[in-house]
């Protein structure tokens, strides 16, 4: 029976190390299902921030093709603002009197109200 006891003891030994061996491992595992939860919490969260990303760029491209059509408005609506008119420009004023109402073109009208586009006169506010 001698020999049964030196087994025995060696055995305690190594069921105490497995038995320590399995509480470290169950520890782990315990840690591994609470990073697993954690992940899985990031993850939700990543996506949440991906929509919120994808609704910030919809929303940003929206607001850009606001600023460009009321930039666009502004353009349209501003007063133009006006210029020395260039010789090369300026429309060629014919005078009727007397003198050369001979010479007008036929279809002119006789009377004496005369129409020129006088780049300086504000269309918008006579």
């Amino acid at each position: 029976m001698t020999t049964s006891s030196p087994r025995s003891a060696f055995e305690q030994q190594l069921c105490s190390q497995l038995l320590s061996l399995s509480g470290v491992a169950e520890i782990l595992a315990d840690r591994v299902m609470a990073l697993e939860a954690r992940l899985a919490e990031v993850e939700v969260q990543r996506r949440a921030d991906v929509a919120d990303v994808a609704i910030n760029d919809d929303a940003d491209e929206l607001l850009s093709a606001s600023e460009e059509k009321v930039r666009i408005l502004r353009d349209r609506l501003a007063p133009v603002e006006l210029t020395e008119p260039q010789p090369e420009e300026s429309a060629e004023v014919i005078q009727l009197t007397p003198d050369n109402e001979d010479t007008a073109e036929p279809n002119a009208s006789s009377d004496d109200t005369e129409y020129v586009d006088d780049p300086q006169i504000d269309l918008m506010t006579a």
